[in-house]
């Protein structure tokens, strides 16, 4: 499975406002920063072991 980079996310964001239109921009950058570097997230682990770390996120 390939998870898509920062820059990756930020084209396709800008490719649906262009298709389908919205407001140009982000809320909150550091949140997107946050969810792409965590590839997977949840669905990574298939509902098995969590890392504890994550467990008190979710």
């Amino acid at each position: 499975m390939r998870f898509l980079a920062l820059a990756e996310v930020l084209v396709l964001q800008q490719r649906l406002i262009a298709t389908s239109g919205g407001a140009d921009g982000l809320r909150d950058a550091g949140a997107l920063e946050s969810a792409v570097s965590q590839p997977g997230g949840s669905a990574h682990h298939q509902g098995y072991l969590r890392p504890p770390s994550r467990i008190g996120f979710q």
